[in-house]
């Protein structure tokens, strides 16, 4: 379980975030919303130890979270492959950084690869790859370390909408498989109703909306009544937050 303590961050002059107290349970997958600046990229880099609070306690299985717990891993927009290496080498990099690399680690990778349906461009460099095919290469870099949290930072929103909902499915089982708790960063209401178990809005610091997504088990892009009624709840949300 991760846990934020009366948190508090500020850059400088300005406060982001201000005695921010919330729970993220294990093998739970919690979309946050909310527009630019309002802090969920802050909350995110503080939850995974990327950030230090200014005030407050971060507590992870009990113990104050001091930086980046080996259980824990990142994808954000930019998928930062290296274009020096194959996809493959790019998909074991968290392991040659530890300095761990064998014939199991690339045979793992491989899995990983063919399961996002691109096992075929394992000697490919990055500059010969679509966008949606480097972000399939990131998410699986990402889970390369089978981490129990996975923290996601607008992963797709660069792509295209039919690339999108392909990842965003693809995300979703590889998460189902593995039973880890996702923390995932966007602003797009269709994709955190896809996504998420638990959907929170944040403004200005602070969730103003936090409640279980009533659609999570249903295939929320056929447009039903019950589909929009909750979109259009959110949306209002939203809107009355930026009001």
């Amino acid at each position: 379980m991760l846990q934020l303590q009366k948190v508090s961050y500020a850059y400088e002059t300005e406060r982001i975030l201000s005695d921010l107290t919330t729970t993220f349970r294990e093998r739970t997958v919690y979309s946050i919303l909310g527009k630019s600046g309002c802090g969920k990229t802050t909350l995110l880099k503080l939850a995974s130890g990327l950030l230090t609070p200014t005030n407050g306690h971060i507590m992870y299985d009990k113990q104050s979270l001091r930086h980046p717990d080996a259980s824990f891993s990142y994808m954000f927009q930019n998928p930062n492959l290296l274009p020096w290496q194959t996809v493959l080498q790019n998909v074991c990099m968290p392991f040659v950084i530890r300095h761990r690399k064998d014939a199991m680690l690339e045979k793992r990778a491989l899995h990983l690869l063919s399961q996002m349906g691109i096992g075929a461009l394992a000697e490919r460099y990055p500059d010969e790859l679509s966008g949606g095919q480097r972000s399939r290469v990131a998410l699986c870099r990402a889970l390369m370390t089978n981490p129990r949290v996975l923290f996601l930072d607008e992963p797709f929103s660069a792509l295209d909408v039919m690339t999108k909902e392909q990842l965003q499915d693809d995300l979703v089982a590889l998460v189902q498989e593995r039973e880890m708790t996702v923390i995932f960063i966007t602003h797009d209401i269709e994709e955190a109703i896809i996504i998420a178990d638990e959907i929170r809005v944040m403004e200005a610091g602070r969730f103003i909306y936090e409640e279980q997504n009533p659609l999570r088990e249903q295939i929320v892009r056929r447009d039903t009544e019950q589909a929009l009624s909750y979109k259009r709840l959110l949306r209002s949300v939203l809107e009355g937050a930026y009001a």
